[in-house]
């Protein structure tokens, strides 16, 4: 066993960076994992000459080329053989700032494709095209408050990127429905039409900033979240004055932007605006009692309009403490953050159907309230009690809810989970002999879960309603069956994100353990992140939640090709055709292949489509390189993505990352 772990494969070793800059946070190294912000350094003319000299963006642009950043690989197509690229033919990846400049460059004539091919169309074609007319224009006064707030900012840095006029904020808000909306509903676009809060719409443009095709949609995203974070108020007797639901709606999406948006520095201020918004949000946890004026008012009133708007008003509260629910379970799933609440606290039933919260008027949601089927009535407390029958039906639930029962049992597990390891280091005495096992014995999952977890995916069924976002279940499904068995910080760990070397063998050591233990289940893990790779390969405008998916699923083929390496002898090439049977991963394997294959049958070969054979030598490599194209080939979340390519640049280049001791995981 010893002899085992020690040939695991060690991550990559620390290679000297030119810091000519003299500040961490230009260097684009897995450390950061997010690419740096503009605004922990354009303010600041020590890094910034730009300032002093009066140069725009190339001032910056050069100070920034002065970092030798790493190659990045072209679009690859999928390889007919195992043959490595070679590095030469790999093409540089521009800065944010590059790519800001390049941007600014070219908005009065055409917009460039995250794909890097040029877009035939206009900036007024996508003005048009953008337009999807999902509610009323910006009104000029609503647009007057927000670009009154926008001018009263001093900051140099807002003069440096672009503000959309009215026209392009309009269509932000557009954008905003047509792709976002059916990820997170909770702000109906009637309600959002009546309420008229300039901070609820910048909210919404900010993250419908992130889908545009605009030439300055890049510039956009920048400054319009700054905008909102400076203009959510963070003191109790400022946030009174405004209504409560239109501030948790706003600070919600501030804290999605501050999840998913790509900076690092968006990720510190997170750290207390989370907590903040769970304060928001502390008031709604509060079901509705059978006194609840809303409520009567809708049983008694007989005018169709009042009844509706009073249920929407009622199933506004359910669908913002849910949407924030899921919002912070994403970052426990992907940033290893603890919950805010525990799942005891989400008494509120689940949301009614969609097709009822779509309705765009009264008379079409009378009709629908007539037609639709009521799901059974379950909150997430319920279905995590010890009293929730096996054989419960979740046929009918909408697609949301059965997202949030998911990630509720699995964010209830990693609770338990937490709570065991925690009382496992208080309760076992220092001078045990047994300490060390018990505490590796730990759990990070219980077996006894499994029928819950089978309950939701065997009654799993798209549905008409949310074609668009079906896939949203089955990604957050084979991501949570990867963190049952392995946790995210070993996997980061084992990349170098910010650990020290030490550290990362650790993890890594963990890791071999674990897959040594049970291989079984490490295969299992092999067909989760392939069906992960499956619902997410080809899609354009990717869910808030595709990138960091993604990423995970090629890092767990990554860490397991490496343990592979490590335990097995290469076997020799021929270049007759092989005799094992190919189970594709990413193409909905044949069952019986992949039950043989799980169970240890050499003649079955995992294959990813991009990759070729997973255990054949070069394959990690490749799959970082397929990682990479697959997330170019998306149009949203342009500095996410942007952050992760470089980041797998440096592991391709097997970079060890500098580590930046305020924020490692062992400060």
């Amino acid at each position: 066993m010893a002899q085992d772990m020690q040939n695991v494969q060690a991550p990559p070793q620390i290679r000297p960076f030119s810091d000519t800059l003299g500040y961490p946070n230009y260097i684009p190294d897995l450390g950061n994992l997010f690419t740096w912000g503009p605004f922990d350094c354009l303010d600041d003319p020590q890094y910034n000459p730009s300032l002093n000299n009066g140069v725009e963006f190339g001032g910056l642009d050069s100070l920034c080329q002065q970092v030798s950043f790493p190659s990045e690989p072209p679009i690859l197509q999928t390889p007919r053989s195992s043959t490595p690229i070679e590095p030469d033919t790999l093409q540089s990846l521009p800065t944010p700032a590059e790519e800001i400049h390049q941007t600014s460059q070219t908005a009065s004539y055409s917009s460039a494709s995250p794909r890097g091919d040029p877009d035939p169309q206009s900036d007024d074609d996508i003005l048009i095209a953008e337009n999807f007319f999902h509610v009323r224009a910006v009104g000029n006064e609503t647009y007057e408050k927000i670009h009154g707030f926008y001018l009263a900012q001093t900051d140099v840095c807002f003069k440096k990127f672009a503000f959309p006029d009215v026209d392009h904020l309009n269509c932000l808000i557009q954008v905003y429905f047509e792709y976002f909306h059916a990820q997170m509903p909770f702000i109906h676009p009637v309600m959002l039409e009546n309420d008229g809060s300039w901070i609820l719409v910048l909210a919404v443009a900010v993250i419908g900033s992130q889908y545009t095709r605009m030439a300055m949609g890049k510039q956009y995203i920048i400054v319009l979240s700054e905008l909102l974070r400076r203009a959510i108020p963070l003191d109790a007797v400022k946030a009174l004055q405004y209504d409560a639901m239109t501030l948790a709606q706003a600070t919600l999406l501030l804290n999605v932007n501050l999840v998913f948006n790509g900076f690092r520095d968006d990720i510190i201020n997170l750290q207390f605006l989370r907590t903040w918004l769970a304060t928001l949000i502390r008031p709604f946890l509060k079901p509705h009692s059978k006194r609840d004026p809303a409520l009567l008012h809708v049983s008694r009133t007989v005018n169709t309009y009042d009844r509706w708007h009073a249920w929407l008003q009622a199933e506004a509260h359910a669908r913002l403490v849910y949407a924030f629910f899921l919002l912070d379970s994403f970052c426990v799933v992907f940033l290893d953050m603890q919950s805010s609440y525990s799942v005891d606290d989400f008494e509120h039933r689940l949301p009614f159907p969609d097709e009822l919260w779509s309705s765009q008027d009264a008379h079409s949601w009378e009709s629908h309230l007539q037609s639709c089927q009521e799901p059974p009535e379950i909150t997430v407390r319920e279905f995590l009690s010890s009293r929730c029958s096996s054989d419960l039906s979740l046929e009918q639930l909408p697609w949301f809810n059965r997202l949030v029962l998911l990630l509720g049992l699995f964010v209830g597990e990693k609770q338990a989970a937490n709570i065991s390891q925690s009382s496992a280091r208080f309760l076992v005495s220092s001078d045990s002999s047994c300490t060390l096992p018990y505490l590796q014995e730990t759990p990070n999952s219980y077996p006894s879960l499994d029928p819950r977890y089978q309950l939701l995916d065997s009654n799993f069924t798209s549905t008409k309603s949310a074609a668009a976002f079906a896939d949203c279940f089955a990604i957050c499904y084979n991501l949570t069956s990867i963190f049952r068995y392995t946790s995210v910080r070993d996997i980061l760990a084992y990349t170098g994100w910010l650990v020290t070397n030490v550290e990362s063998i650790a993890a890594g050591k963990r890791i071999a353990q674990m897959m040594k233990k049970d291989t079984e289940r490490a295969r299992r893990c092999v067909i989760h992140a392939g069906a992960i790779i499956r619902e997410i390969r080809g899609v354009s405008a990717p869910a808030c939640y595709h990138c960091f998916s993604l990423l995970f699923a090629f890092l767990y083929l990554w860490v397991f090709v490496r343990f592979h390496a490590s335990t097995t002898t290469a076997r020799p090439r021929s270049n007759q055709s092989p005799p094992h049977r190919l189970i594709r991963i990413d193409r909905d394997p044949d069952p019986v292949l992949e039950k043989k294959w799980i169970a240890g049958d050499a003649d079955c070969r995992p294959y990813l489509t991009g990759v070729g054979l997973l255990l054949e030598p070069g394959a990690s490599t490749r799959l970082l390189r397929e990682c990479q194209r697959i997330l170019r080939c998306f149009d949203a979340w342009p500095h996410l993505r942007t952050g992760f390519i470089s980041s797998l640049n440096e592991l391709v280049d097997e970079v060890k990352p500098l580590t930046n001791p305020p924020y490692s995981w062992a400060s």
